[in-house]
């Protein structure tokens, strides 16, 4: 029924189907695409993602929905597609940890024959993609013994993925890998493996009003779970302290090792640490979280050469197409609209990629002055001069993220990250050998004991209006 005059355009399906192709082959796509980013899946081939597509079955519930109960036999796997999920143990209140897209669940019932160890409960409307099992040994078997070996981990700190955390009393304590105003990291062990605690004294987060923003770097973390992110395991709290229990990235800091360089890095091996960064921050945006906060210090090197982005104390859930006006982040990599406090979103992100680049190449971030003022300025007026050793590609690359105007910034656009990882400066570049972290990297670090990474890094700035 019209309620207005109004005017519409028709095609027909055969004309649609000729030009476009049928629904079910433009579904096919868009799932392809979807489990591309989910990060367990990064280790299959192309043609082992196409036959998943055809293989899971889409499934949708309502906010309160208990998609998974605990106690019953597990015959499914899920990824989530959209919305958030909260996982639940013995008729807890509060979930003991968030999911959000790329996630998945389900798979420990299916690997070990066993019971779900917790209920799953939908936090907002959601959409899943579920494997029945007879799928998921058949389709998922070269996945298998990762997510044993993943299993294994969460079974030395939580029970299992889902299940009740070990005490604080359990961990034992090896040494310091960090401090700061916060507190300090520790390198703890458990079951023969080891971890970092981050511990942050209770009296400092009052006095600087920061419960929220500790609160939502929880939070935050739970729900993320990629390659090249420090993943949080557990959280736990006493009297004194809040503790939240990291993967141990052994390797030392990216800063240390570019302190402790003659030179700074060739353009090729910048470009591998870039990529690390880039897929973290795909990752990140299609998870609707901006990072605010990269930099050397931020970057850990693994025992394998891969980074991991650390610390989330400034990121942010934020909603498709809003802004934030929080000034928080280190002074030389904020964006112009970080300076001037108009309001950002995972722009300011891609611009910080842009002067974390600059930095590995020329040993400097691009707009570095000691007066504060100054460099502020020249970041507002993008103010910067690329030394004549950079190749035209990386002047292009750079040219193009650093943008005053955020939405004509790289990989603020349209295509998000593969604007980005299409440029010429990554040409002949293997990305999904890379998302399979099956690309040798330039340097490994030689790891025989814990080491101290402490070095003097540059204060962020406060988060002051959260």
């Amino acid at each position: 029924m019209n309620l207005m005059p109004a005017q519409c355009l028709l095609l027909h399906r055969d004309v649609f189907n000729a030009m476009l192709g049928s629904l079910g082959q433009i579904q096919h796509v868009w799932r392809f695409e979807a489990l591309r980013r989910v990060p367990i899946l990064a280790q299959l081939t192309p043609a082992q993602r196409s036959s998943l597509c055809s293989a899971f079955k889409q499934e949708s519930f309502k906010a309160g929905k208990r998609i998974v109960k605990q106690g019953e036999q597990g015959d499914r796997f899920y990824i989530v597609e959209s919305g958030i999920v909260g996982v639940f143990k013995d008729g807890s209140e509060m979930p003991l940890v968030k999911l959000g897209p790329t996630s998945y669940f389900g798979e420990l019932a299916l690997l070990r024959n066993d019971r779900r160890a917790a209920s799953v409960v939908c936090l907002t409307n959601v959409t899943v993609l579920s494997l029945n099992r007879a799928g998921f040994d058949e389709l998922l078997g070269p996945l298998q013994q990762i997510m044993q070996s993943q299993a294994s981990a969460y079974d030395a700190v939580t029970g299992n993925k889902l299940g009740s955390q070990v005490k604080l009393e359990d961990l034992k304590r090896h040494g310091v890998l960090g401090t700061g105003g916060f507190g300090r990291v520790l390198l703890v062990s458990h079951g023969g493996k080891y971890y970092a605690l981050k511990c942050m004294s209770k009296a400092y987060v009052m006095e600087s009003g920061l419960q929220d923003h500790v609160k939502r770097e929880r939070d935050v973390m739970l729900e993320l779970q990629c390659p090249f992110i420090v993943n949080l395991l557990a959280t736990f709290k006493d009297n004194y302290t809040i503790y939240m229990l990291m993967e141990a990235i052994m390797g030392g800091e990216l800063f240390t090792y570019l302190q402790k360089r003659r030179r700074p890095l060739s353009e090729s091996h910048a470009r591998f640490y870039a990529a690390c960064v880039i897929q973290a921050f795909e990752y990140l945006q299609e998870s609707h979280v901006v990072y605010r906060d990269l930099k050397p210090e931020n970057l850990l090197i693994n025992v394998d050469g891969y980074l991991k982005v650390t610390d989330f104390g400034f990121a942010k859930k934020m909603a498709s197409g809003g802004k934030t006006y929080t000034l928080c982040g280190t002074p030389e990599y904020l964006a112009p609209e970080l300076v001037t406090q108009t309001g950002h979103n995972h722009a300011a992100d891609w611009w910080a990629v842009g002067v974390l680049i600059f930095e590995l190449v020329t040993g400097r971030p691009p707009f570095y002055d000691d007066d504060r003022v100054k460099m502020f300025k020249k970041i507002c007026d993008v103010k910067y001069s690329p030394p004549p050793n950079f190749s035209e590609e990386l002047k292009d690359l750079i040219r193009r993220l650093l943008v005053r105007k955020p939405a004509m910034r790289l990989g603020a656009q349209k295509n998000g990250a593969a604007d980005v990882k299409s440029h010429p400066w990554f040409r002949g570049f293997n990305w999904p050998a890379f998302e399979r972290q099956q690309v040798q990297p330039p340097y490994v670090p030689k790891v025989k004991h814990a080491p101290d990474i402490c070095p003097h890094s540059r204060r962020a700035v406060a988060d002051w209006s959260i």
